[in-house]
């Protein structure tokens, strides 16, 4: 009726589904897996060891957090600087390279901010 008929589902389609469900629990026991040997490992520890696991991630997550983004938008600022440059357009296949790899959102977020500092 009005086209909506009901189809038989294809064989990919199916699979996709299992595919996506079984994810989706391997997902789940992983997470719990892994809480189940941090709650051992912690309770296995005195203070001062925790402490110091504590201070460890903590590093870690500023690394995350801070140190990365920043470290990638200084290599895209110099390869968009790169691909700016007279020299490069002599090599059109490096150029076509470092193109493909380097982040599109980075340049709209460069004139935009070269755009607000020409303001001030």
């Amino acid at each position: 009726m009005f086209g909506l008929e009901r189809r038989k589902p294809l064989k990919m389609e199916v699979w996709m589904k299992r595919k996506l469900i079984i994810g989706k629990y391997f997902v789940a026991l992983t997470v719990m897996t892994s809480m189940g040997i941090i709650i051992i490992i912690a309770a296995n520890q005195d203070a001062k060891q925790s402490k110091a696991w504590t201070i460890d991630f903590i590093k870690t997550l500023l690394q995350d957090l801070l140190l990365s983004p920043v470290l990638f938008l200084l290599l895209q600022y110099y390869m968009l600087k790169i691909l700016k440059s007279k020299a490069l357009k002599k090599k059109p296949r490096l150029r076509s390279f470092l193109s493909q790899i380097s982040d599109e959102n980075i340049f709209e977020a460069l004139v935009t901010f070269k755009e607000i500092l020409v303001i001030f």
